[in-house]
C-alpha cells in the first residue's frame, strides 16, 4: 500500500501469509507484517506536528532542517553492527546516549539559527538531540535563503519552490537537507505518479500455475499440505499462529509495538472489538498518538491494528501513530521520524505498510536525503527499535533504464516484509510472491 501509486504497498491479512526478513535488528521476529517482538513497555511522547502537510502557515514556511551529525557515516555503520550483535539481555543505547554520540555539534545548530535569522526566520522547535530543527521563515525569503542551490527555482511571491527539499549552500557544512519548501499541492489520498514499466504479470503467472486441475494436484500431494488447512480459506490470527508455531506459553510479561499510518487512514475501535470477539482473541487497548477519526475508518489502518494486536501474546502496549500528511512534502514521513527521534520510549516494534518507489525520493530529495534517513533508521536500531516496512507489490520497476525498488523497505537498516503464497491449488510449495517482493535494485548496496 502506498501514499500513492505506483506501488500499493502489500500486506497479507486475509488471503496471503507474509514473511520476508532482511537485515533485521536482533530484537526482530516478523510475520505477516504485524508479528510482534515483545520487549519493554512504551509510553508515547509526541512532538506535536500532526497536521502541517506542506509547512505552510500563513505567509510563513515551517522548514524541517536535518542538522548534520557530529559523527561520520562510518561511525553509524560500526555502532549499528555492534549493537545488532547484542543479546536481548544487554541494553541497547538510550536516546540520551544517541544524542551524546551522534548528535550535531552546537556550532552546527547555531549556524542554522544564524541562517534563519538572516532571512527573518527563527528556530521554533527542536528534537531532543537537536538533530532536527524546525525553522519558521517568511515564505517570500525562500529564494534568498536557498540562493545557489542547484536546480532550485523559487517563486518570488512566496509560492514555494520547484523542489520539496534542498540544501542551503551557505550552511552546507552544517545540514543534510531542508524539507518543506515545495510549492503548495493538493493533498489527495492518492497521487498521480509516473507509470513504471513491468515486464511480467504475476497474477497471470499464478493463475496459469494453478490451472492444472485439482485431480492432478491431489495425485501429486497424496499426503496433503504441510500447513494448516485453515490457511486455504483465510489467514486469520489463530491460523497464522498455528502455521508459524506461535506459542502462547512463550509470551513475555510486557512489550510495546505500534503501527504508523498516514493521510486518511484511521482505525475503528469497534471493529477491532468485533474482530477480537470473532476470533476469540484477548482484547488489547490501543493508545492513539496524534489523532484518530473513528467515524472515518480505513480498511488498511483497521486491518493493521487488528493483526498486530491479534498476533501478539502477553501484556503489551500497542500504539496507533497517525500523521496527516498526504502531500509530497512529507516524504519520507519526516513527521513520524522526528517524533520517534523525540520519544525516549518509542514503540520497540513499528509496522509501516506504506512506501514509494525509491527513484521518487532520489529525484525529489537527492541521495543525501536518503543517506540521512538511513542514519535515522540506524539510530532506531541502536535503540533496540525494529522497523518493519512493506516491500510493495510491483517488485523491481524500470525507470530511466534503471531498476528501482521501494523505499523505505529498500533500506538495509530495516526489515522488509513481502508475501508468500501457497502453490498449486493451495497444496504448496510455499513460494515467494513476486507481487510483494522487492526484486533487484540498480544500487547493489540496497539489494
Amino acid at each position: 500500500k502506498s501514499l500513492g501509486n505506483p506501488a500499493r504497498m502489500a500486506t497479507c491479512p486475509r488471503d496471503r501469509a507474509a514473511l520476508r526478513g532482511k537485515h533485521a535488528t536482533p530484537t526482530l521476529m516478523c510475520m505477516a507484517l504485524v508479528f510482534s517482538v515483545l520487549l519493554s513497555c512504551a509510553q508515547a511522547v509526541p512532538l506535536n506536528r500532526k497536521a502541517q502537510d506542506s509547512g505552510i502557515a500563513g505567509h510563513f514556511r515551517e522548514i524541517v532542517v536535518a542538522v548534520k551529525s557530529n559523527a561520520p557515516h562510518l561511525a553509524f555503520e560500526q555502532a549499528f553492527q555492534d549493537t545488532s550483535s547484542l543479546p536481548r539481555s544487554q541494553e541497547h543505547l538510550t536516546l540520551s546516549q544517541i544524542c551524546d554520540v551522534f548528535g550535531p555539534s552546537p556550532a552546527s545548530v547555531e549556524a542554522v539559527a544564524q541562517w534563519a535569522a538572516r532571512f527573518g526566520g527563527h528556530i521554533s522547535e527542536k528534537t531532543t538531540c537537536q538533530d532536527f530543527v524546525v525553522v519558521r521563515m517568511p515564505a517570500h525569503q525562500l529564494g534568498n535563503a536557498f540562493l545557489g542551490a542547484e536546480g532550485l527555482v523559487c517563486d518570488e511571491e512566496g509560492g514555494g519552490c520547484n523542489m520539496a527539499a534542498a540544501i542551503p549552500p551557505s550552511i552546507r557544512h552544517a545540514v543534510d537537507f531542508a524539507d518543506g519548501i515545495g510549492a503548495p499541492k493538493p493533498a489527495p489520498l492518492s497521487f498521480t505518479r509516473r507509470a513504471a514499466h513491468r515486464d511480467f504479470n504475476p497474477a497471470s503467472r499464478r493463475l496459469r500455475q494453478t490451472q492444472h486441475g485439482s485431480e492432478d494436484a491431489d495425485k501429486k500431494h497424496k499426503h496433503g499440505p504441510w500447513y494448516p488447512v485453515c490457511l486455504k480459506e483465510a489467514s486469520t490470527p489463530p491460523c497464522l499462529k498455528q502455521a508459524y508455531n506461535v506459542s502462547d506459553d512463550a509470551a513475555p510479561s510486557h512489550g510495546s509495538q505500534g503501527v504508523a499510518l498516514f493521510g486518511g487512514q484511521f482505525f475503528s475501535p469497534s471493529d477491532l472489538k468485533s474482530f477480537d470477539d470473532k476470533y476469540k482473541l484477548t482484547y488489547k487497548a490501543v493508545h492513539v498518538m496524534n489523532d484518530n477519526k473513528e467515524s472515518e475508518p480505513g480498511n488498511e489502518a483497521t486491518l493493521d491494528v487488528e493483526y498486530i494486536t491479534g498476533m501478539a501474546n502477553g501484556e503489551l502496549t500497542t500504539t496507533f501513530m497517525h500523521y496527516a500528511c498526504t502531500s509530497e512534502d512529507c516524504k519520507p514521513f519526516l513527521h513520524w521520524i522526528m517524533q520517534q527521534a523525540n520519544n525516549s520510549d518509542a514503540p520497540l516494534v513499528q509496522s509501516v505498510s506504506v512506501g514509494t518507489t525509491e527513484y521518487e525520493y532520489v529525484e525529489a530529495m537527492g541521495e543525501q536525503y536518503l543517506e540521512r534517513i538511513n542514519q535515522e533508521f540506524m539510530k532506531a536500531g541502536m535503540r533496540g527499535i525494529s522497523l518493519l516496512f512493506a516491500t510493495g507489490d510491483k517488485a523491481s520497476q524500470i525507470y530511466n533504464h534503471k531498476y528501482w525498488i521501494n523505499f523505505p523497505s529498500a533500506s538495509p537498516y530495516v526489515t522488509a516484509v513481502g508475501g508468500v503464497w501457497l502453490g498449486e491449488l493451495g497444496y504448496g510449495p510455499l513460494s515467494v510472491d513476486p507481487d510483494t517482493t522487492g526484486g533487484v535494485a540498480e544500487n547493489e548496496g540496497r539489494n
